[in-house]
């Protein structure tokens, strides 16, 4: 697992939900499942990495951020 410690704003998020999907995700969450699911897909179509992106960043409640689980 990644160790880093991220507190990015939610403005920058969403400017990187937009540009790279993934580095969003790897913000919010580091290297777990999601990140790893927003990369494939973020390969197979742009698109669908951006949606992720934005849901696990803004509209998911239930996951952690990267900060507690340390």
């Amino acid at each position: 697992m990644c160790r880093f410690q991220s507190n990015v704003p939610q403005s920058v998020l969403l400017v990187c939900s937009f540009i790279l999907p993934p580095l969003a995700v790897l913000f919010r969450t580091g290297c777990s499942v999601h990140f790893l699911l927003n990369l494939l897909l973020s390969c197979i179509g742009y698109v669908p990495g951006i949606i992720h992106a934005i849901y696990v960043c803004f509209y998911a409640r239930n996951i952690p951020d990267y900060n507690e689980l340390i």
